[in-house]
């Protein structure tokens, strides 16, 4: 068996800004000054990931041009960076979260799951793909369930939504099954299986790929088994960015942000991963006053209904990128999904794992 692979991260990387102009939005443009100088109640510095659920969710399935619209204006004034599809599978995992008590007993996620039919059940790799092209440059994540869908599929589909977009995928594990970390260990090894730095393209002497750094991850585990390699080229940004749905803010390390629904579950070590705080947009819980600075480093915000502009606008305040190197970045056209969170490029070493294919050296 070859030695373990060792898990790296480079410098984090410079923001990107943009020079062109942010479309004109339906909400107002208007920057919040209380909360960009950091004296609001909420901390405009946050990134703000957008869930839709329930009908919200219906309508961009249905590619509503409202909905659709409202997205790009909330990602042109810089109030979100990413959007995340498949957030009703959390919703029995986090139930005990008074941010999703609360949007149950307005009869949001009521209404979600007694239709789960048209929703909970539709791939969101799909839909992202979708909202990618009608959205530039706004990030997707889409969840993952271990009890339906293999690491290798998974990997596979999640690497291939990451080039549709440009490098602005991402991916949300959760934490309910006692083999989800090996499951993410598997998972990432995979996507840094086939280095994109391999492909070379070289028409003059017929050459695709150095097939030298291929390598099968050759992992035998309690839960799975997989040869590898895969047969997607890794991503721009070393890995798509990876969350973790945590009920007690466990998994620091084994993933790039760990998702929490109460500031409490954050741990004094924060090393090795960035938290998010779930809530909802009609959540007033959501203000971060209580968490001590650096503890907190975004929000993933449920929304049950993209026509509540009044409420998007006071939830999510518009962000200058002169004031915020994430909203510069989310504005940018070639900019990754981790360099608009503000993220390390990440991998993982597999040069001590056995070549796919022999005889190359």
């Amino acid at each position: 068996m070859s030695a373990a692979a060792s898990d790296t991260r480079t410098a984090e990387r410079n923001p990107v800004t943009s020079t062109t102009s942010p479309t004109v939005s339906p909400l107002s443009t208007a920057t919040d000054t209380a909360a960009n100088s950091g004296t609001g109640s909420r901390d405009s510095g946050l990134a703000v990931i957008l869930a839709p659920v329930g009908d919200a969710l219906r309508a961009l399935i249905r590619r509503d041009p409202a909905a659709i619209s409202t997205l790009r204006a909330l990602a042109a004034d810089g109030r979100i960076t990413a959007v995340l599809l498949g957030a009703e599978s959390l919703q029995a995992e986090s139930a005990q979260t008074e941010s999703l008590q609360t949007e149950s007993r307005q009869g949001d996620v009521a209404h979600t799951e007694s239709r789960q039919g048209d929703v909970a059940h539709t791939d969101p790799s799909a839909l992202a793909a979708v909202l990618a092209r009608a959205v530039p440059g706004l990030g997707v994540i889409v969840t993952t369930s271990s009890t339906n869908d293999h690491p290798y599929n998974f990997a596979r589909r999640s690497l291939t939504l990451d080039h549709l977009t440009g490098a602005r995928a991402g991916v949300l594990f959760a934490a309910g099954d006692p083999h989800e970390a090996e499951r993410i260990r598997v998972v990432r090894e995979l996507w840094n299986s086939y280095p994109v730095s391999s492909i070379v393209g070289d028409r003059g002497t017929g050459v695709f790929a150095v097939l030298d750094n291929v390598r099968d991850i050759a992992h035998v585990g309690d839960h799975y088994s997989v040869a590898g390699a895969l047969n997607t080229p890794s991503s721009r940004q070393g890995e798509p960015v990876s969350l973790l749905f945590s009920a007690d803010g466990s998994g620091a390390g084994t993933v790039d942000i760990v998702l929490v629904g109460d500031v409490s579950q954050i741990p004094a070590d924060t090393a090795g991963s960035l938290y998010y705080l779930l809530s909802s947009v009609v959540d007033d819980a959501a203000s971060t006053a209580s968490t001590t600075p650096g503890q907190l480093a975004g929000r993933v915000l449920t929304v049950a209904n993209l026509d509540d502009t009044a409420t998007l606008e006071t939830s999510v305040p518009a962000t200058s990128p002169a004031t915020s190197p994430a909203a510069g970045a989310a504005l940018a056209p070639h900019a990754t999904l981790r360099e608009s969170l503000g993220l390390a490029e990440r991998s993982i070493d597999l040069s001590a794992r056995p070549l796919t294919f022999e005889g190359t050296k």
